[in-house]
């Protein structure tokens, strides 16, 4: 995070402190670090695993090949050969994060380990119990990684739970994303869920319902009735396209899937879920094409205007639906990783954010802040009922455009009503406001919780753009 930020100290860059290096905007400079978490407005951080992996000092991976899972990576440490000061920065990271209303999250791999046999741990410890086998005796490999931890037997379901009440009461974490959560067995999800919620009632959790090739025991609509949320991946899809190919999306090509939209807007609950909370809704993240990737791979002959307002309409897409909001770091000023889908081991040169463009893309910057800060200040974007979601929500008859209303008074907010519309497609489109005089927040330039202007009536919208807009 802080690597390519000239600002940091040096004795702070790659390290966990880094990310607390504040860095505010002057001289006409925009701000990075934490102070650019800051001025976004996002309410929690989600860390790449920080749980002990084997690497070397100059062996660059993004930690999903745990070694140690109660003990913090010490290559992000200060002073990586001294024991302890690999605890002592993590405590002092979350404690200023936490001062700064930021909630972190880590991103946990208890599905696999880096290690197996004489160089395991756990092997050693109780050989052929903690990893699956099949019936001739070799590593099952559910994970795509070579082998898989065996969560059905209940000792080592007993120490994914132990550990994870470890991180949560000695590090006062906020939450766990699980890393390949399709690999393991409902019982331990619910064991999970029950032990977390009863030391931490507001805790986030949640993971990806699917595997590296095995067997799925937990994926989409496993969750239901938990508290665990699991990633999204149909809208992920519907806005994008596929990851890396040529397929396009809703907001990234003519002819988007304007039904699986509508799904995704109310928080999946015709789909998988029983609850909008048990949905992550996204576009992208660290794996896979960024975003902005995907726009150059699949409209390379459109104008840069025309991928800038897709990227808008994707990520407002994404924080204008119910359910849990998730952004790739950087996609708020069009990341880029020079087409790389799968730079894991790619090192900073790829990975690190270029903070120029930050510069170089500050009306994507300044729409997106603008739709986190409605998101944040209007309920009626974050219901958590499923009832009040089917009573509130209403989709309209415009043609071409996915649009809808929000009933914002039932909801408990102070906009009564609520208009939303999206037009993903190449050429403009008319669209009609219900009745009455709207004041406008969200148009295809600007975004905020600030009236742009008043209408009513009949709009044009231009090529992939949105509109939110609402009465008091």
């Amino acid at each position: 995070f802080s690597v390519t930020d000239a600002s940091c100290p040096p004795k702070m860059r790659g390290t966990y402190l880094g990310l607390t290096h504040a860095n505010p905007a002057k001289n006409n400079q925009n701000s990075s670090g934490l102070s650019h978490l800051q001025d976004l407005g996002v309410t929690a951080v989600h860390l790449l695993p920080i749980e002990d992996f084997t690497a070397g000092a100059k062996e660059y991976n993004w930690g999903y090949w745990t070694a140690f899972f109660n003990v913090p990576e010490s290559n992000y440490a200060t002073t990586p050969n001294d024991p302890l000061q690999p605890i002592r920065d993590v405590k002092r990271m979350i404690q200023e994060l936490h001062a700064n209303q930021i909630r972190v999250i880590l991103d946990v791999v208890y599905n696999h380990t880096s290690s197996t046999g004489e160089s395991s741990p756990f092997d050693q410890t109780v050989p052929y119990y903690f990893h699956r086998f099949s019936d001739d005796g070799r590593l099952m490999n559910d994970t795509g990684v070579g082998n898989t931890i065996a969560d059905e037997r209940p000792m080592v379901r007993k120490y994914i739970v132990d550990s994870l009440a470890y991180w949560l009461r000695n590090f006062k974490v906020d939450g766990f994303r699980f890393d390949l959560l399709g690999t393991h067995y409902p019982q331990t999800v619910r064991a999970i869920c029950e032990r977390m919620v009863d030391i931490k009632p507001d805790i986030t959790l949640y993971g990806e319902p699917w595997t590296g090739g095995g067997e799925t025991h937990f994926g989409k609509g496993a969750q239901k009735g938990t508290r665990m949320a699991v990633f999204n991946d149909n809208i992920r899809n519907a806005i994008r396209g596929d990851l890396d190919g040529n397929s396009t999306g809703f907001a990234t090509g003519p002819g988007g899937d304007q039904t699986a939209i509508r799904r995704g807007v109310v928080g999946a609950i015709d789909d998988f879920t029983t609850e909008p909370t048990e949905t992550v809704n996204y576009v992208s993240a660290h794996d896979n094409l960024t975003l902005w990737d995907k726009l150059l791979k699949v409209a390379p002959k459109e104008s840069e205007a025309t991928r800038r307002a897709m990227q808008k309409l994707s990520i407002g897409i994404v924080l204008t639906s119910q359910g849990i909001a998730f952004l790739d770091e950087g996609s708020d000023f069009c990341r880029t990783k020079n087409g790389n889908n799968n730079s894991y081991n790619a090192g900073d040169e790829v990975n690190a954010l270029d903070w120029n463009r930050k510069t170089q893309y500050q009306d994507v910057f300044e729409y997106v802040r603008g739709l986190i800060a409605i998101r944040k200040a209007h309920c009626a974007f974050r219901m958590s009922d499923d009832a009040l979601i089917r009573k509130s929500i209403t989709f309209l008859d415009n043609v071409g455009v996915v649009s809808f209303t929000i009933n914002g008074a039932a909801a408990g907010d102070t906009w009564k009503n609520i208009f939303v519309a999206y037009n993903g497609e190449p050429k403009s489109q008319p669209v009609n406001l219900p009745a009455g005089t709207w004041a406008i927040v969200v148009d295809s330039k600007n975004a905020g919780v600030g009236t742009i202007r008043t209408t009513s009536g009949r709009l044009e919208m231009p090529p992939y753009s949105m509109i939110v807009a609402h009465t008091q």
